[in-house]
């Protein structure tokens, strides 16, 4: 891959400054004095999110657009296909983290919540693993089958040479 591509995120420093002008009362705009801590967490926690997701989804275009590519240049299909499962599963488990981390920002029961749906999705993903070794023994079941029909047809039955 001659072209590499980087991407870094770097977030600024948190400070207490803001860029709209203050009331009579002495609160920045957009701001509610009686707002919780958890909740301007639960607020910043969300922004980083976005701007993460907007990271992961261009890396994720990025990503697949080469791996995408590795059948085009070599003819290696199975290679690709090898390298998007484990594009599949390294993205999978960067966005678990990412909703993990999202829910211990808001809390504990943030925090119980994500751990759920985590849970649930890698359940889920399980069962489709299952799923599909289980269709691939069937398809080499058949495949099996079928060669072994084509060798009694052609009459070679037993035979290692066409001479014997």
């Amino acid at each position: 891959m001659a072209n590499p591509y980087h991407i870094k995120i770097e977030l600024p420093p948190e400070t207490q400054q803001s860029a709209m002008a203050e009331t009579q009362s002495g609160n920045v705009g957009g701001e509610q004095s009686g707002g919780s801590i958890s909740s301007q967490l639960a607020v910043k926690a969300a922004k980083r999110l976005v701007s993460f997701a907007a990271v992961k989804s261009t890396a994720d275009n990025l990503i697949s657009y080469k791996i995408s590519q590795v059948s085009l240049e070599t003819g290696a299909t199975e290679y690709e296909q090898r390298m998007s499962t484990i594009h599949s599963i390294v993205s999978d488990s960067i966005g678990a983290g990412a909703t993990l981390a999202m829910g211990a920002a808001t809390g504990p029961v943030g925090f119980t919540m994500a751990a759920i749906g985590v849970v649930s999705s890698g359940i889920s993903k399980l069962i489709n693993i299952i799923q599909k070794d289980e269709t691939l023994r069937k398809q080499q079941s058949l495949e099996d089958v079928s060669i072994g029909m084509q060798t009694i047809r052609a009459g070679t039955t037993g035979r290692r040479g066409a001479n014997q």
